[in-house]
């Protein structure tokens, strides 16, 4: 088995082909207990910013390796998109040498602009200034968390990318009925034993038909329930082989229809794809 950092150095795929098999699926989930490094904790907020409505969880795959210009452009749109629209923001990590599906390192609380605007009006001063701190403070851990789970790459000699499982842990147990978005950090080729989106020669890649992969998907209870999710794809495609920044344009948009259609089949409202820098905006 050869993970990402070996296929960038020697251009050996990481598995032939695409096997469903049920043992492998054992032996990734007994690997989860992660070690990666987090920033502190958000500081619990006292002062009534509710983060009502949008939900945002924002996935950073840890095998993908954004150079510093991408990682800082990811950053800027996610936090302007939080300190216009608010609400409940999470950042997690997945993948790498621990195999890790999901390690959540912040979650805050943000108010969007009609309650930033009601704020303005409480009765005490007081209530008002500790409103703005907690605001301030919710948006500091936030941007922290975005720095350092950007930052936080792991391509060792045993790392995976489980993507398809990391967005069914993600997204297993939600209220569905509230709106969502998953934001997916990674350059979208999923690599564990089992199921690779590598060639088996060669530098390119090999991807699965649509309904194989989803039906390997659904036998392995993996398939996520993405039903009210809105799905934007950051960095998908990037390519850091050879100091390239993007795949090939095949390769790139044969990963975008893959990636779509299998969101379709999970249910999710809709997909938004930046190729390889982020998009403008999120659909929030």
């Amino acid at each position: 088995m050869m993970d990402k950092k070996i296929h960038r150095r020697t251009g050996l795929a990481a598995i032939a082909g695409v096997v469903a098999t049920t043992g492998c699926d054992r032996v990734h989930r007994s690997a989860r207990a992660a070690q990666v490094p987090s920033p502190a904790s958000a500081p619990v907020c006292a002062a009534g910013l509710s983060g009502a409505g949008i939900r945002v969880d924002v996935v950073i795959d840890r095998t993908t390796v954004f150079d510093a210009r991408a990682r800082a452009d990811i950053a800027r749109v996610l936090l302007e998109a939080a300190e216009q629209h608010g609400g409940h923001w999470s950042v997690a990590l997945t993948g790498g040498r621990d195999a890790a599906l999901i390690r959540k390192i912040t979650a805050v609380q943000l108010a969007d602009a009609g309650e930033r605007e009601k704020l303005r009006w409480r009765d005490s001063p007081a209530a008002r200034a500790r409103a703005g701190r907690c605001q301030r403070d919710q948006q500091e851990a936030l941007a922290s968390a975005l720095r350092a789970g950007l930052g936080d790459t792991d391509t060792g000699l045993d790392g995976y990318s489980p993507l398809c499982e990391a967005m069914h842990s993600l997204l297993a147990g939600r209220n569905a009925t509230r709106r969502t978005v998953v934001v997916l950090a990674s350059d979208g080729v999923e690599n564990v034993p089992g199921r690779s989106f590598y060639a088996s020669r060669g530098r390119g890649l090999q991807l699965p038909a649509v309904d194989r992969l989803v039906g390997e998907l659904q036998r392995q209870a993996i398939l996520p329930d993405a039903s009210n999710v809105a799905v934007v794809h950051v960095g998908l495609g990037w390519n850091d082989i050879d100091r390239a920044a993007v795949r090939p344009t095949g390769e790139l948009a044969a990963l975008e229809r893959l990636w779509k259609a299998l969101w379709a089949a999970a249910g999710a409202s809709s997909v938004t794809v930046g190729r390889p820098l982020p998009v403008s905006g999120l659909p929030l």
